[in-house]
């Protein structure tokens, strides 16, 4: 993905990174189809992914980054999104960023739907009050439901970052081992999605559609 410091980015972006970084990507999926052409398997499935981020401020500006100089030369499965640079807006700049990297992933035979989701995204607590960091979970995993992700994912379940000694608290769980309300937003969510699957199954003998799920899934996070 995009590096710091920007200035120094730009300076060293080659046609030959660039190409380099394609190459290695398209080599890597290709050890993956290859594996799955060449192992019998069932009710299984491997799928290859790179991560992008600074998509909003970096990409979308047309500066050379991963998501718009190199994806348009590969063939992964999915990209991952860290959300950062979106979060300060996110009802706007989250589906923007998402359609926007969507945009530059060629057309992949066999995968239907979206292909790009939310990798990673959390709200620090020496920041927001807890209830907030829940608000604004609530929102970004409303908003990649709505868009068709195929996974949204909270960073972290314990805080692995400090500012001048002190958490930042990108948790889940807190360093008292304390249970956050997105951490209860998150177990309530998967009981009432194993609840919904399991019944569904019952009554027609299937699983839910995509389209099913994320209606009832979007009705739990309001």
């Amino acid at each position: 993905s995009t590096l710091f410091p920007y200035t120094t980015l730009f300076r060293s972006v080659t046609a030959e990174s660039l190409q380099g970084m394609a190459d290695w990507l398209n080599a890597r999926q290709r050890a993956v189809d290859d594996a799955k052409r060449r192992i019998p398997h069932r009710r299984v499935q491997v799928y290859h992914y790179t991560e992008v981020n600074h998509v909003s401020n970096i990409s979308m500006a047309g500066r050379p980054s991963l998501t718009n100089s190199v994806l348009p030369r590969t063939n992964v499965d999915f990209v991952s999104y860290s959300t950062y640079d979106s979060l300060d807006d996110i009802p706007h700049k989250l589906p923007r960023a998402l359609d926007y990297i969507e945009g530059k992933l060629p057309p992949k035979p066999g995968i239907e739907g979206k292909r790009v989701f939310i990798g990673e995204y959390g709200f620090a607590a020496h920041t927001y009050p807890e209830a907030e960091r829940d608000g604004r979970s609530r929102q970004v995993m409303r908003i990649g439901l709505e868009w068709g992700c195929p996974f949204v994912l909270s960073w972290a379940m314990y805080n692995n970052e400090f500012s001048n000694g002190v958490e930042n608290g990108y948790w889940l769980i807190d360093d008292h081992g304390v249970k956050q309300p997105v951490w209860h937003t998150l177990a309530e969510f998967y009981r009432e999605a194993r609840r919904f699957v399991a019944d569904c199954q019952r009554r027609t003998g299937r699983l839910p559609s995509d389209a099913d799920f994320r209606r009832v899934a979007l009705n739990w996070l309001h």
